[in-house]
């Protein structure tokens, strides 16, 4: 039954064995669908790290090194910044908004823009769809809560852009797979976090879909992403990029966790559910790719 141990918002259950492992994720697994019910809130992300937080990737530390994003950060003037200041002026009442927290907001904002349409223009320049079409060329000066993403930032994590959006999939054995595929540490674990999506109501966290049939990885992985409608105004005032577990508790948020050294056997018994590389990213390539580990 694995093990279990409750922190202040997430649970995490310890599995040592790969079979107990998959019956545990699976859809059908009571923790997961309620009495009678056809269709579960949950939904599934896997990481080859068990240590990992649930991060974005483009608020992890590494971003600093990123010589793109260094780039960017060198070209945000005061004049930018205090245009931002300006134009939020009456946040805090009486008191002014931290200069440096908004130089670095601003910068940040505009890296993961610059990202997202680089990828999507070179796409378009080679005949290749983008969903919503071209993004605007315009980064809003107001820090209150944001639009929705516009559908090409999905297009671009799914192929390994630095986003704020976190993926997640509809179904656990794909979440176990992307968990499995590469583990971070061979002595170490791997993990599957299970997030209730009724729970982001009260938060600002939110769901962001994109239709299937836009993204063809999304639709075979049976993707979606989560995302923090006021994470600019957040990090001004807080001085760090929100958490997604912070906004969570143990009844709506779980990490389930598999020594590294069972992933062999777990990739095994995901392939014979239907679950690979090559179901996941259908691409000739990836056939072949699956076969040769298989």
């Amino acid at each position: 039954m694995g093990r279990t141990t409750v922190s202040e918002n997430f649970e995490t259950t310890t599995f040592s064995s790969a079979r107990e492992f998959l019956d545990a994720i699976r859809r059908s697994n009571p923790r997961w669908l309620q009495c009678n019910a056809t269709l579960t809130p949950w939904m599934f992300r896997g990481q080859g790290n068990s240590e990992w937080n649930l991060t974005t990737s483009a608020w992890r530390p590494r971003i600093d090194s990123d010589s793109n994003f260094r780039a960017v950060v060198a070209t945000i003037t005061d004049e930018i910044v205090n245009d931002v200041v300006e134009a939020n002026r009456g946040l805090l009442g009486n008191s002014e908004l931290d200069a440096v927290a908004v130089h670095r907001q601003i910068a940040q904002r505009r890296f993961e823009f610059l990202q997202v349409q680089a990828f999507t223009s070179l796409a378009d320049e080679l005949g290749m769809h983008v969903p919503g079409g071209f993004i605007s060329h315009k980064l809003p000066h107001k820090l209150i809560p944001s639009d929705p993403p516009h559908p090409a930032y999905a297009l671009a994590q799914h192929h390994g852009m630095a986003t704020r959006l976190l993926d997640w999939t509809q179904n656990p054995l794909n979440a176990a797979f992307f968990a499995a595929e590469n583990p971070e540490e061979p002595l170490g674990a791997i993990a599957v976090w299970a997030l209730n999506g009724r729970a982001l109501l009260d938060t600002e966290w939110s769901e962001f879909r994109v239709p299937r049939s836009q993204v063809g990885f999304v639709h075979s992985q049976a993707g979606l992403f989560t995302y923090h409608k006021s994470a600019d105004l957040s990090y001004v005032l807080d001085g760090v990029w929100p958490s997604i577990e912070e906004a969570c508790s143990p009844e709506s948020l779980k990490k389930l966790v598999l020594p590294s050294s069972e992933t062999k056997e777990l990739r095994r018994l995901l392939f014979a559910e239907g679950v690979s590389k090559a179901h996941l990213m259908p691409t000739f390539d990836n056939i072949k790719e699956t076969l040769k580990v298989m």
